[in-house]
């Protein structure tokens, strides 16, 4: 399998809306660190000088490992960026969780991950969606949670 290669297997779905809505798939098979994030500008991308601002909000300590703060803060909120927070590690740039917001066409979106060593990789292990709003006249909300487990992870040592 290459790098590039996801397998999923979806224990358990249900939805009560029409199967034209976003994907929230679409997010979880997306990844932050890519410079895009389903036609949104990460906050890790190399460009992202220009779409945001950053504030240093400190650090804590979790297992021994110290875990930065960090306030990503749009230089113009709206579609194609986000908001919120995002947790880096210490000397390893790894994402360790982030609380971000965004829009799209209309319908607020915000995603919490948290990840964990797998492989002495972090990889995202939950994830939270929640979309919010409404377009053409239709209101709604929806909630979805992952847990996810790897049981075999192929790691690139690049």
């Amino acid at each position: 399998m290459n790098s590039s290669t996801k397998r999923q297997k979806v224990l358990a779905s249900r939805n009560s809306q029409d199967n034209n809505f976003a994907n929230p798939n679409e997010y979880l098979l997306s990844s932050f660190y890519k410079p895009d994030v389903v036609g949104n500008v990460s906050p890790l991308s190399p460009k992202a000088f220009s779409y945001y601002k950053f504030e240093y909000l400190g650090s804590f300590r979790e297992h021994g490992i110290e875990v930065n703060k960090i306030k990503v803060i749009p230089r113009a909120y709206g579609d194609g960026v986000f908001r919120g927070t995002i947790h880096i590690i210490e000397n390893l740039w790894c994402i360790h969780s982030l609380d971000l917001e965004t829009v799209k066409t209309g319908i607020g979106l915000k995603i919490k991950q948290l990840y964990a060593p797998v492989q002495q990789v972090w990889v995202p292990v939950n994830q939270q969606f929640h979309a919010d709003g409404g377009i053409y006249g239709i209101k709604g909300k929806a909630d979805y949670v992952i847990s996810q487990s790897f049981s075999s992870l192929k790691v690139n040592p690049v």
